[in-house]
């Protein structure tokens, strides 16, 4: 016996599985450009409003073999502050969401294997 009388806002099956096989977006809030970096500060990308294209550009770095842990993702906040989002594999598995890519599975980095 149904005692709920409103509509039902759960959403369907269907509309589940379109959320989980769209890209992801990754949105700072307030923040106004996004770009890349490498480990000594240099830019690696242009600045763009939206950090899809820096996600790409993540994604070609990684590519051609630069090292996930020199890549930094940043964002400029409305404050004018630099803000840090990311690096490494946890960047590369947001940059390979973001293409729609399926993950990848990861090896840890050697620092962080227990040494016996």
């Amino acid at each position: 016996m149904r005692t709920k009388t409103g509509p039902d806002a759960r959403p369907t099956i269907d509309e589940v599985n379109r959320i989980l096989d769209s890209p992801l977006r990754l949105v700072i809030t307030d923040a106004d450009a996004y770009w890349i970096e490498d480990g000594d500060g240099r830019r690696l990308s242009d600045e763009s409003a939206s950090s899809t294209g820096s996600l790409a550009r993540v994604l070609a770095l990684v590519g051609e073999g630069m090292d996930p842990s020199e890549i930094l993702l940043c964002a400029r906040l409305r404050s004018g502050e630099r803000y840090e989002v990311g690096s490494g594999p946890n960047l590369v598995g947001v940059a390979e969401a973001a293409a729609g890519l399926p993950a990848q599975p990861r090896s840890p980095a050697p620092d962080e294997c227990s040494q016996g």
